[in-house]
């Protein structure tokens, strides 16, 4: 019959306990027996047993197992420092607005980069470095006097859009002086479709003698990213593959006036200048931007005219490397479509932490075809010059959403901005005019001319370009109209490139600066009775303020050796290779209080 009342009692009869107990017992003597069966645990090596002590050479034996240990180890942790330096370097490639890990992959890459140069290249690096020491004269304080001493401008056009890198202000005030020359130089030529190029350079001729050139891979920036995958042996870059180096070197030994000629190397900002020079003297002379990492503030510039000499057969030929332009501003400069478009030909330093970085990639959308921005980042269709569309899909397609469903805009252009600085946004424009006659001056070329379709064979067509990677069309730009000032010296003229830059840095350090600040406390308001009682209770320790750093752009690399002309000038420190922090502001006073509420008497 079964029960029908509830047990009210925990008590068990003795059998039923030793019934429980003897369960107990046989289950653990069947596992401690399966145990026994089960081979895992045993080893599959037997146990050395060692050197016997009467061995006569035990000590050299000791010895040599040590010596391997000690390599072994080191080269594991060799292993693991490339490891955590390639696992940090994607971090700051997936998340940029990390200051500290970005800082940490500087350190680590260079670390690891120092260590992988062989003992041979150091030794020729210092003989190159006594050889051919970084000149600094006194005696051209500014653009202008390096104009009047030179015999030839070399005028560097960047071959993705050259009409923006060339100045009608400059051209004209060189074409008054029928002894100057001015030659124009297509750099980047390997970024581009070789059609493109070849349309460019039959434009240009045009108005001025135009070769193509691509510096050397030794001063060229390397990749961004590090994948530890890839196993062997780093393929060192060479300073002796310049493409068009021969053309160059013959065009100016052709100008050459009784063995000397002074050249002097002009234009934007970033566009080869320096590297330029390097490429021709086949070693690294002038400090140049070859960083593979994302997380330099600023790449490195020319701040001061340069020179060093180059011996071309019987030619001595004095190359000056200048800064770039600064342009005078005035009312009808100051427009927004200006800046974004100095923005983009600069493209100088992280100008994806731009603080409102939409109205810039409004101008690349605008100049851009949409269906090469829709291979490139694998979008639906949108018009033409929409940006919104734009921005919309890529949002979409990388998964950025915020609350409540609303995209997230501004990372979109963060990433197209970061894709234009690294070299991920292959463009090319064409000239939209058609070709002009080659002028006088240009067909005294004629003899290099004609070997310059060996260097064409070398670049990708655009339907190699369009099946790779992809590329992209863009409409091209303008000739700047601008004034340059040419009076301004170079010290003073780095101060007002600062201030020009102040949109551009200011506003990602002013980014970066809030980014880092804690959210106030939020403390609970009580009556005014309960905070008159409170006000004689102890109160908590006040928390530290937050950390926060402003990011500053980082001082470009500085030559190894600088020799002045005059005896007791120094060079002075241009303000913007020092590092500014930004006034932290002031913290909650205490942390809200946390004592029961007080009784009312």
């Amino acid at each position: 019959m079964p029960r029908i009342r509830k047990k009210t009692s925990n008590r068990s009869t003795t059998n039923d306990r030793k019934k429980i107990t003897q369960k107990v017992r046989e289950t653990k003597k069947k596992k401690a027996k399966a145990a026994k069966k089960n081979p895992q645990w045993k080893s599959k090596h037997k146990k050395d047993p060692g050197i016997p002590n009467n061995f006569p050479y035990k000590d050299q034996i000791l010895a040599e197992v040590a010596e391997q240990r000690r390599q072994a180890e080191e080269e594991k942790q060799k292993r693991k420092e490339e490891k955590r330096a390639a696992k940090v370097v994607q971090e700051v490639d997936s998340d940029a607005d990390d200051g500290i890990a970005s800082l940490a992959a500087r350190h680590l890459f260079k670390a690891t980069a120092a260590e992988k140069q062989s003992e041979p290249e150091h030794e020729d690096a210092e003989s190159d470095e006594d050889e051919t020491p970084l000149l600094f004269s006194p005696d051209l304080p500014d653009l202008k006097s390096v104009l009047e001493c030179a015999d030839v401008v070399v005028s560097l056009l960047d071959a993705r859009d050259p009409l923006p890198c060339r100045s009608s202000f400059l051209e004209n005030w060189i074409s008054d002086k029928p002894e100057k020359r001015i030659l124009f130089l297509l750099n980047k030529i390997d970024s581009c479709p070789r059609e493109a190029i070849s349309a460019w350079l039959s434009t240009l001729r045009g108005d001025n003698p135009t070769l193509p050139f691509r510096s050397s891979s030794a001063f060229l920036p390397s990749e961004p990213s590090v994948n530890p995958k890839i196993k062997g042996k780093v393929v060192p870059k060479q300073t002796a593959d310049a493409i068009g180096r021969d053309a160059v070197l013959s065009c100016l030994q052709q100008w050459g006036k009784e063995g000397h000629l002074t050249v002097a190397v002009v234009g934007p900002t970033n566009t080869g200048k320096s590297s330029f020079i390097n490429s021709l003297l086949g070693k690294s002379t002038f400090p140049t931007c070859t960083s593979p990492l994302l997380s330099d503030a600023r790449p490195s510039t020319t701040t001061q005219a340069l020179e060093a000499t180059l011996q071309v057969g019987s030619s001595s030929i004095r190359i000056i490397d200048t800064p770039g332009f600064l342009w005078k501003q005035n009312e009808s400069t100051k427009s927004e479509s200006i800046r974004a478009r100095d923005i983009l030909l600069r493209s100088k330093g992280r100008i994806d932490r731009l603080k409102d970085p939409i109205p810039v990639v409004s101008q690349i959308v605008e100049r851009s075809t949409p269906e090469d921005l829709m291979l490139l980042y694998n979008l639906p269709a949108f018009s033409r010059g929409n940006s919104s569309s734009f921005l919309s899909g890529l949002a979409r397609a990388q998964q950025l959403v915020m609350k409540h469903g609303k995209l997230d805009l501004t990372g979109a252009s963060r990433i197209v901005l970061r894709d234009w600085s690294t070299g991920k946004f292959p463009r090319y424009t064409l000239p939209a005019t058609a070709a002009k006659e080659t002028s006088s001056r240009a067909s005294e070329l004629a003899n290099l001319y004609a070997t310059e379709l060996d260097v064409l064979a070398l670049l990708p067509t655009h339907k190699e370009m369009r099946k790779g990677r992809g590329v992209i069309k863009m409409s091209p730009g303008e000739v700047d109209s601008r004034e340059v000032q040419i009076d301004a010296p170079w010290l003073q003229d780095d101060q007002s490139d600062s201030e020009q830059d102040e949109d551009i840095g200011g506003e990602m350090a002013e980014e970066d600066a809030v980014d880092t600040e804690d959210p106030p406390l939020n403390s609970d308001s009580g009556s005014n009775e309960e905070e008159d009682e409170e006000e004689d209770e102890e109160e908590l320790p006040a928390p530290a303020p937050p950390s926060k750093r402003k990011r500053s752009g980082a001082s470009s690399t500085q030559p190894n050796k600088r020799v002045s002309f005059a005896a007791g000038t120094a060079t002075k420190e241009p303000e913007s290779s020092r590092i500014k922090t930004s006034k932290s502001k002031s913290s909650p006073k205490g942390l809200p209080k946390r004592h029961g509420k007080a009784k009312k008497v």
